[in-house]
């Protein structure tokens, strides 16, 4: 899941409701988050987060992209947006309901149009713009991760799959190090586990020939066990 994905589902499943908050989650965006919609799943979620003991709950990190909850995040960007600039998420929004339109069709659904997956840099030129100088944070990371997902993506629809992988693999590792830097500033020292594709936490080179979280796990954690504490 995404960075945004992440802490979305890390405050939602501090809660004593978390099973019902998620359940209403996919209810109303069925879509939102893949793999949450197996039972399975959302069991393992609960139970990772809860305290058990003297063990704290688990924090949650999303470090991939994003490619089903657009639409969710556009209509949380057309909230933070400034009067001025709602018209252009509102397209940007509408782009995002055809594409899911589009891959809901009965009898030939076409994913590709989907705004995580086609959606070119000019919209979110348009959507920085629109935001202003003061957009938050939060507004900021919105735009990142769809505009960052979208240029995976449109490589890979391209033909241009190595190139699409290598820059999903960098994303991974630059999202990873965001968030351990984070944890290391709150003056953590964080055990981590990584829920991934097999591919994806090879070491050495994958099946699509690039250096994935697998490789850069081990390496930082050798390098944080050798740090002076």
């Amino acid at each position: 899941m995404s960075p945004l994905q992440g802490q979305r589902l890390d405050s939602l499943t501090r809660t004593p409701q978390a099973r019902a908050g998620l359940d209403a989650l996919l209810a109303a965006w069925f879509s939102t988050i893949p793999f949450y919609n197996l039972a399975e799943e959302r069991e393992l979620l609960a139970s990772a987060m809860t305290s058990r003991g003297s063990l704290p709950a688990m924090r949650i990190w999303g470090l991939d992209y994003d490619i089903s909850a657009d639409r969710l995040f556009l209509r949380e960007l057309e909230q933070l947006a400034p009067a001025s600039g709602k018209a252009a998420v509102r397209r940007a929004r509408d782009l995002a309901d055809s594409g899911f339109a589009a891959l809901t069709r009965p009898g030939a659904p076409d994913p590709s149009r989907m705004f995580a997956w086609s959606a070119p840099d000019s919209v979110f030129d348009a959507l920085r713009a629109a935001l202003g100088s003061r957009a938050s944070a939060r507004a900021k990371s919105i735009v990142d991760v769809f505009e960052r997902s979208a240029r995976i993506n449109r490589l890979f629809l391209s033909g241009r799959g190595y190139e699409s992988n290598l820059m999903r693999s960098a994303y991974l590792r630059e999202n990873f190090m965001t968030a351990l830097s984070a944890a290391e500033r709150r003056g953590e020292r964080p055990r981590v586990l990584f829920k991934f594709g097999g591919s994806h936490m090879m070491r050495g080179l994958n099946y699509t020939h690039t250096l994935d979280i697998g490789t850069a796990a081990p390496v930082v954690a050798d390098l944080v066990i050798a740090a002076p504490r």
